[in-house]
């Protein structure tokens, strides 16, 4: 390539978009076909590009209702004539990428995980320095992996919060922009994906002991106590996963957009690791409460 030529390489996931495409496949295949899950580790074993390349044939993804970083996209548009070229590179499906392309229209090119490929950290360095040549590009990132890519690039465009990201940038590149990502989720974002003011409609567990007058009595009391806690857990289980399944639609409600797995304030890899905890904790409590009674 030529040294003149000016190129704009731009991760998908994390940076143009404010979720993970992966686990954005994963919870819809699961939601069409609840028994791929005993599929995943045969496709693992041929590859992370093959497994990505199965759920994508099986899970259908509503592009334009994604949380994309319109700060990112406004400068991309705004950059568009100071550059050569803009190239979409992502470690997504193509298929994926290809749609992505398709709505927004300002990639010149596109490049991302194919069934042989995993377009991911070192690999992605390698193909972007063979594709480009050492420092002919700007790399647009977001994560500390992307060391591999800045290490090759000339300068760097940021997508972050994290004061470690933007040193890993700036110590093998010119750090040229900087764009603010969602905070990482506090225990508030956790409790409103968990419902928890709904818990409030489980007092009335209590009711039964108020009116036998055994609220007092501290053997009943810890009965009501654990069955308030575990209808609580399972009706929070409940709530996340419909939300992780029933992403695309809550995206496009004026409301329920603003709900955490769908606005990306919590991603989807931490709303499954949520979920799972809670159903642990209600396995733990619900055996307890067996017990004790």
């Amino acid at each position: 390539m030529s040294n003149t030529q000016k190129t704009l390489v731009v991760d998908l996931d994390g940076s143009l978009i404010y979720t993970d495409l992966f686990f954005e496949s994963l919870v819809r295949a699961i939601k069409k076909n609840p028994f791929i899950i005993f599929y995943l580790p045969f496709w693992l074993k041929q590859g992370i590009g093959f497994l990505k390349a199965q759920l994508a044939v099986r899970a259908q993804i509503n592009i334009e209702r994604l949380p994309y970083n319109q700060a990112l996209i406004q400068a991309l548009t705004e950059e568009k004539n100071n550059y050569d070229s803009i190239v979409l590179c992502t470690g997504s499906n193509e298929h994926y990428a290809q749609q992505v392309a398709k709505h927004l229209n300002i990639f010149d090119a596109i490049h991302a995980s194919t069934t042989d490929i995993n377009l991911t950290g070192r690999h992605k360095g390698e193909f972007l320095l063979n594709e480009y040549g050492e420092k002919q590009f700007t790399y647009v990132g977001n994560e500390l992996k992307d060391y591999h890519i800045w290490k090759h690039a000339l300068t760097s465009w940021v997508v972050t919060n994290d004061q470690r990201v933007t040193n890993t940038a700036k110590s093998c590149s010119q750090l040229e922009r900087l764009f603010e990502a969602p905070e990482k989720p506090t225990l508030k974002v956790y409790l409103k994906a968990m419902r928890i003011h709904q818990w409030v409609k489980n007092l009335l567990v209590f009711l039964p002991l108020l009116t036998a007058h055994l609220l007092t009595e501290p053997k009943y009391l810890t009965i009501g106590l654990i069955a308030f806690l575990t209808f609580g857990l399972v009706a929070s289980a409940t709530y996340i996963i419909n939300d992780l399944f029933d992403l695309d639609a809550d995206r496009s409600h004026p409301k329920k957009c603003h709900r955490p797995l769908a606005s990306g304030a919590l991603n989807i890899r931490d709303g499954i690791l949520l979920a799972a905890g809670v159903i642990a904790e209600f396995c733990v409590w619900g055996r307890y409460e067996h017990y004790s009674v």
